[in-house]
């Protein structure tokens, strides 16, 4: 039977120009490939996968934080690993994720 998971590290930008790099564990990483790009569809996976990550100011701190995560679970299927840095800040994917309509069905 597949676990499916990961730690992943995730680099976004910030709105003051910086960059940050939140840090996850979870199942289907692929799901955030799976609605068009630039859409609000994927913009809302990203916040449902990324938004609640706490944010780190290097990778080099991002790093620690996912091998703990690592530890803490003993195993993970696809170990720790790195995503291809995200265009737009956290922000900007929230403001999306707010026009996607399973989101307005979500707060009714």
């Amino acid at each position: 039977m597949s676990a499916d998971n990961g730690i992943y590290i995730a680099e976004f930008p910030t709105l003051d120009g910086g960059r940050e790099w939140r840090v996850i564990e979870t199942q289907a990483i692929g799901n955030l490939d799976y609605y068009p790009e630039g859409s609000p569809e994927e913009a809302r996976e990203i916040v449902r996968y990324y938004g609640a990550a706490q944010g780190f100011s290097t990778v080099v701190e991002a790093s620690k934080k996912a091998f703990e995560i690592q530890d803490y679970y003993g195993w993970t299927e696809y170990g720790v690993c790195v995503l291809p840095p995200f265009e737009h800040p956290m922000e900007v994917y929230r403001n999306r994720a707010a026009a996607s309509p399973e989101t307005e069905q979500e707060m009714i």
